[in-house]
C-alpha cells in the first residue's frame, strides 16, 4: 500500500516536468502557422530598377528655348497621362548645371532623386547644327544614379516643331520598351494577383504571363549604361480579367510558396508593349492627366471576380565615348603632314614676266587644343612648308 502511494506521487511529479518540456515546442509550432507565406526573396537590383515615379529635368536646346519649351510641355504631358509611371516636379536642380554632365556625375542624379522622392530622372537635349537637328532622351535611375536607357535622333530635314514632337513621342515609347520588364505585381491575396498591365498593353484574358525577379544588372564596363539583366523566373500566372490599365490573374506555378510579392516583374512578351502615346494638332497629349507627385495606379487588391537586352546604336556609343574621353583629358595635340603645290608669277618693270612652280612641297601642321574649364577651350595651330625653286632670270 505504501508502494502504490509513492508511485502515484512519482507520476504526479513527472506531469509538470513533461509539460515544461512540451510547451516550447507547441509555442514554436503555433508561431510558424501564423505566417501563411514564410518564404521571402529580396534583390537590391530588382528594387533599384522598379520605377514608380519619374521626374523631368529642364529640357535644353541651343536656340534660346525655341525647341526646349514645346518639348518640355510635351514630356510633362506624357508623364502626367502615363498610367505606368507617376510624375513629380523636379526639386534641387541647379539651373546652371549642364544636363549632359549627368552621364559623368551620377551623384548629382542621386541628389535630385532624393530631393524629388522619385526613382527615375528623364533628360532631353536638343541641338541644331550644320548636320541638322540632333536630339537625345535619357533615363537615369536610383541604381547608383547611372543611365538606364537612351534614345536619340539625328535628322537633317526636320526643323518643324510639330514633327519634332512626333519624334519625341516615338522616342518616349521606345525608351519605355527598353526596360527589362513590362509591368509588376501591385498586390496579392492568396493565389490572386493584380498586375499593372491591361488591355491597352495587349494583355487578354486567358493568356499566360511569366513573373521573375531581377538579380543582377549588367552594364557597359566603361560607359555604365544597361546592356542586359540576369533574372530568376519565380512564377507563371493566367490572366482572368483584363481591364484597360490593370489585369487580375491567378498563380498557376510558383517556385516556392509566397515567393511572389508586390513588385515582382512581368517579363516582356511579343504581345505586351507600352502603347504609342497620341498627341493632337496643338501638341497636347490625348489622355487623362495625373496631378503632380501622383502614383501611377492604386495598389488595390483584386476583386472576387530570355529577353532582348537594351542596346544602343554604334553612333550613340561613339558619341558618349568621345564625351567621356574629352572630360578626362587636358587637351588634344595634333601633328599632320602637309603636301603643298606652289606657283607664282611676277611682272617685271621692263615688261617681262618671271614665274616659278613647285608641284610637290612637303610641310607640317601642328595644333593644340586645351580645355580650360567646362564650356571654354583655347586652340592654336602652326603650318609651314620648306622648299627651293629656280627661275630663268639671270642672277
Amino acid at each position: 500500500m505504501i508502494f502504490i502511494l509513492n508511485l502515484r506521487r512519482f507520476i504526479v511529479a513527472l506531469i509538470p516536468v513533461f509539460l515544461l518540456f512540451a510547451e516550447p515546442g507547441a509555442a514554436q509550432s503555433s508561431a510558424k502557422n501564423k505566417t501563411p507565406f514564410p518564404v521571402k526573396y529580396t534583390s537590391k537590383a530588382d528594387q533599384n530598377i522598379l520605377l514608380r515615379t519619374i521626374t523631368l529635368a529642364p529640357v535644353y536646346d541651343n536656340l534660346n528655348g525655341i525647341y526646349a519649351k514645346p518639348v518640355q510641355k510635351l514630356l510633362v504631358d506624357l508623364l502626367q497621362t502615363d498610367k505606368a509611371w507617376g510624375f513629380a516636379e523636379i526639386v534641387g536642380h541647379d539651373q546652371n548645371k549642364f544636363i549632359e554632365n549627368y552621364d559623368l556625375y551620377p551623384d548629382d542624379v542621386l541628389d535630385v532623386l532624393s530631393k524629388t522622392n522619385a526613382q527615375g530622372l528623364l533628360t532631353a537635349f536638343i541641338t541644331k547644327g550644320p548636320r541638322g537637328l540632333n536630339a537625345k532622351l535619357k533615363l537615369f535611375t536610383h541604381d547608383q544614379g547611372l543611365l538606364l536607357a537612351e534614345e536619340s535622333i539625328e535628322d537633317t530635314a526636320t526643323f518643324e516643331i510639330s514633327k519634332l514632337r512626333q519624334q519625341f513621342v516615338q522616342m518616349y515609347q521606345s525608351l519605355k520598351n527598353k526596360l527589362p520588364y513590362r509591368g509588376y505585381v501591385l498586390s496579392r491575396r492568396g493565389l490572386d494577383v493584380t498586375i499593372s498591365l491591361g488591355a491597352i498593353n495587349g494583355v487578354k484574358a486567358g493568356q499566360e504571363l511569366t513573373l521573375a525577379q531581377i538579380i543582377k544588372l549588367n552594364r557597359h564596363p566603361k560607359l555604365k549604361f544597361l546592356v542586359g539583366v540576369e533574372k530568376e523566373i519565380i512564377a507563371k500566372v493566367i490572366v482572368k480579367k483584363a481591364d484597360t490599365y490593370l489585369s487580375f490573374a491567378q498563380i498557376t506555378f510558383e517556385k516556392e510558396t509566397g515567393v511572389v510579392d508586390i513588385g515582382a516583374k512581368v517579363l516582356p512578351t511579343d504581345f505586351i508593349s507600352y502603347p504609342l502615346p497620341e498627341i493632337n494638332k496643338e501638341g497636347e497629349v490625348v489622355g487623362e492627366k495625373k496631378t503632380a507627385n501622383s502614383a501611377p495606379v492604386n495598389e488595390s487588391k483584386p476583386t472576387e471576380e530570355s529577353q532582348p537586352s537594351p542596346a544602343e546604336d554604334q553612333q550613340t556609343v561613339a558619341n558618349r565615348e568621345e564625351l567621356l574621353d574629352r572630360h578626362n583629358s587636358l587637351g588634344i595635340f595634333t601633328a599632320q603632314g602637309v603636301i603643298t603645290q606652289y606657283s607664282e608669277t611676277n611682272s617685271m618693270i621692263n615688261g617681262t614676266e618671271a614665274s616659278s612652280t613647285q608641284s610637290f612641297a612637303p610641310g607640317v601642321n601642328l595644333g593644340v587644343l586645351m580645355y580650360i574649364q567646362n564650356g571654354f577651350f583655347g586652340e592654336a595651330s602652326y603650318q609651314t612648308s620648306s622648299f627651293s625653286i629656280s627661275n630663268d632670270l639671270a642672277g
